[in-house]
């Protein structure tokens, strides 16, 4: 009995001594500081997404041919002229010259009287219609093609750069959701179309260019959105 005893107060202090040891590992473990690494939300992202809250400004898209739109200008402007003095000319020198009722054996072009007013008058508008047409076109198409595409800071904004019948370039800034793009970039031909909110027409973007982001493009820009 005696040394039953001794064995059972023997084991005991030796458990007394095991806890006391734990509670003081759990205890120094309370007071040691964690070091916790800062959450980053963009580790959450699916594989195909990307993070377009840039710190600075990106070009996306960049597209070089100032010489081109600089001559379709000049184009236009001469082309204007042209139409213009051949409408002036028509009106006043065109005269009233009736052709011969007798002479049945003229081909029909020839019994035409241009000096008469409804065809004086329609060559004349034929003229100015056709040079209105190519100066217009001359004009619009370099406003509408895209120079350089630039993802402003933040991801909100895009700045868009278009040449101009000068060879100079214009500024338009809009949020990215006002911007809808009709192809991808793999599928288009020769131009991919970019619609805007509020704006007529399509903005377009030459194939010719540079894609210099081409991922981050296709995920801002370059994805189609519903207008309303």
């Amino acid at each position: 009995m005696a040394l039953l005893r001794i064995g059972i107060i023997h084991f005991t202090k030796n458990c007394i001594s095991n806890v006391t040891f734990s509670s003081n590992s759990v205890r120094c473990a309370k007071l040691t500081p964690l070091r916790c690494k800062p959450f980053d939300p963009y580790k959450t992202r699916l594989p195909f997404e990307i993070n377009a809250d840039t710190s600075k400004d990106i070009v996306l898209f960049r597209f070089d041919n100032s010489t081109f739109y600089r001559l379709l200008g000049l184009f236009g402007a001469t082309q204007l002229f042209f139409w213009f003095y051949l409408a002036r000319f028509s009106h006043r020198n065109l005269r009233d010259a009736p052709s011969d009722d007798n002479s049945s054996s003229k081909p029909f072009w020839k019994k035409i009287n241009l000096g008469e007013n409804k065809f004086r008058h329609g060559v004349t508008f034929l003229c100015l219609g056709v040079g209105y047409l190519v100066a217009t076109i001359s004009a619009f198409l370099p406003l509408r093609t895209v120079h350089l595409l630039v993802l402003c800071k933040g991801g909100i904004n895009v700045r868009i750069l278009t040449y101009t019948p000068l060879g100079t370039t214009r500024k338009i800034e809009v949020p990215l959701s006002h911007i809808s793009c009709q192809h991808s970039r793999h599928s288009a031909s020769s131009n991919m179309s970019l619609k805007i909110k509020g704006r007529w027409f399509y903005f377009l973007i030459d194939r010719k260019g540079v894609f210099l982001q081409p991922k981050l493009f296709d995920n801002t820009v370059g994805l189609y959105r519903h207008l309303k």
